[in-house]
C-alpha cells in the first residue's frame, strides 16, 4: 500500500512537519513523485522494526555482528529522527 505525508504520520504517529523532515533526511525511507512524497506501507514498518529492535540489548551472539552494528546505527537514526523533528523547520 502506497502512503502519502498524511497517512505516513498516522502510521508512525508523528506529524506532518516530522515526516517532511524525515524523508528530507533519508532517515525514514520514501520517494518524491514531483512534488509530492510517497511511502510504502510495508518498508515503513520494516523500519519500524528495525528501529524498535535497537530498544532491546543484543544477545552475546549478536555482539560483534553485522546485526548489532546495524542495530546500534538504527538507534542513532531514530534519535537523530526525534532530534530533527524538534529542530528543524517545515519545507517542501
Amino acid at each position: 500500500m502506497v502512503l502519502n505525508v498524511n497517512g505516513a504520520a498516522r502510521l508512525l504517529d508523528v506529524s506532518q512537519d516530522t515526516i517532511y523532515r524525515l524523508a528530507r533526511n533519508s532517515v525514514i525511507p520514501g520517494r518524491k513523485v514531483g512534488s509530492q512524497w510517497r511511502f510504502s506501507k510495508a518498508v515503513l514498518l520494516a523500519w519500524l522494526g528495525d528501529e524498535a529492535s535497537v530498544q532491546s540489548s543484543p544477545s552475546s551472539d549478536d555482539v560483534g555482528s553485522t546485526r548489532a552494528v546495524d542495530s546500534f546505527d538504527g538507534g542513532r537514526r531514530l534519535h537523530n529522527a526525534k532530534r530533527l523533528g524538534e529542530t528543524e523547520s517545515h519545507g517542501n
